[in-house]
C-alpha cells in the first residue's frame, strides 16, 4: 500500500545543506527588492517586510508544494517522493501575501474607523510590483541550488552536464530555465516602463511567464519511472503551469482593460522620452541633406562650398 509522507518530516528534509546556497540570493532578493520597490508609491520598510514572507513561506511552500505532488501520487497509487516544488513556492506566496494585504487593508479600516483620523491604505497592486524583481531572483537562485543538488534533471543526451552519481550527461534544463527567469526579469522591467503597463502587473506578468515557458521545459525534464505523475498526457506540472499561467493572464488582462496607463518612472524612461521629442523636433536627415544644409553640394568625388 502506498503511503502519504508529509514532505516537511524530517525524513524527508533531504539535503539541508544545500540551502546555504540560498544565503547570498536572499541577501540579493533583499537588497534588489529595496532598490526597486518602486519608491515612489510604496516604503521601503514595507517592501523589506513583504520580501521577508515571501523569502520565509516561500521555503515553507516548496514543501506544501510536495505535499500536493505526493497527495495525487497516492490517489493514482504511488509511493510519495521526496521532491520540493518551485510551483509550490508561487502559489503560497501568492495566496498568502494577498491575505496579508487583505487583513492589513482591513485593520488600516477598522483603526481609521475607531480613531476618527483618516488612516493612508495600502495599494496591493504596488506590493506585487515591489516584489516582482526579488521573486525572479529568487526563482533564478532555486535553479542554480537544483543544479547543484544534482535534482530537477534534463532529459538523458550524448552531451551536456556530466553529473558524477548517475555516470552519465543530461540536458542541462536547469541553466536554461535560470536564463529564461532572468531574461523574464529583464522583460518585465521594460514592460514596467511601457503604457500597457498598469499597477499591479509585473508580478503576474513574471510568474505567468515562467509557468509558459516551465511548460515547454518539461518536455526536457527527465524522471525516473518511479517519480513520473501523469494527469492525463500531461506531467503533474504541467497541469499546474496551465493553472497558473490562466490565473496570471486573466489578471494581467482584468488589469489592462480596467485600469489606467500608469508607467512606472523608471531612470531610463526620461532619456528615452527626451530622445523622442527630440526626434520629433529634429527628424534623422541623412548625411547629404546635413551638408546641403549647411551650404555644400555633393560631387561624385567630393563635398564641396557652394559659390556665392
Amino acid at each position: 500500500m502506498p503511503t502519504l509522507a508529509i514532505s516537511m518530516s524530517l525524513n524527508t528534509f533531504f539535503n539541508l545543506w544545500s540551502d546555504i546556497f540560498y544565503i547570498p540570493g536572499i541577501i540579493l532578493v533583499l537588497v534588489v527588492n529595496r532598490i526597486f520597490a518602486y519608491k515612489y508609491r510604496i516604503t521601503k520598510l514595507h517592501t523589506f517586510l513583504y520580501t521577508v514572507v515571501m523569502i520565509v513561506f516561500g521555503f515553507i511552500g516548496s514543501y506544501i508544494g510536495a505535499d500536493l505532488y505526493n497527495f495525487f501520487r497516492h490517489l493514482k497509487g504511488q509511493e510519495s517522493a521526496a521532491v520540493r516544488t518551485v510551483f509550490g513556492t508561487i502559489l503560497v506566496d501568492i495566496i498568502l501575501i494577498t491575505v496579508l494585504l487583505l487583513l492589513e487593508k482591513a485593520v488600516r479600516a477598522l483603526i481609521a474607523k475607531k480613531t476618527g483620523k483618516p488612516v493612508k491604505q495600502v495599494s496591493m497592486r504596488d506590493v506585487y510590483d515591489a516584489l516582482q524583481p526579488g521573486a525572479m531572483l529568487l526563482i533564478i537562485f532555486t535553479k542554480f541550488r537544483c543544479l547543484l543538488v544534482g535534482c530537477c534533471m534534463g532529459i538523458p543526451v550524448s552531451w551536456g552536464l556530466y553529473f558524477k552519481r548517475y555516470n552519465a550527461t543530461f540536458f542541462p534544463v536547469q541553466i536554461v530555465e535560470a536564463t529564461m527567469s532572468f531574461l523574464i526579469l529583464v522583460a518585465c522591467y521594460f514592460i514596467t516602463q511601457t503604457k500597457f503597463f498598469r499597477r499591479g502587473m509585473a508580478l503576474f506578468l513574471g510568474v505567468g511567464a515562467f509557468s509558459f515557458g516551465r511548460f515547454f521545459l518539461e518536455f526536457l525534464m527527465y524522471y525516473a519511472p518511479e517519480n513520473r505523475t501523469y494527469l492525463g498526457h500531461l506531467t503533474f506540472y504541467q497541469c499546474l503551469s496551465i493553472l497558473i499561467f490562466a490565473v496570471c493572464a486573466g489578471v494581467v488582462i482584468y488589469l489592462y482593460k480596467t485600469q489606467p496607463s500608469d508607467p512606472l518612472p523608471g531612470k531610463m524612461r526620461p532619456y528615452f522620452e527626451k530622445r523622442e521629442q527630440e526626434r520629433a523636433l529634429h527628424p534623422k536627415q541623412s548625411v547629404t541633406q546635413q551638408k546641403y544644409n549647411k551650404g555644400w553640394q555633393s560631387t561624385k568625388k567630393k563635398y564641396k562650398k557652394k559659390k556665392k
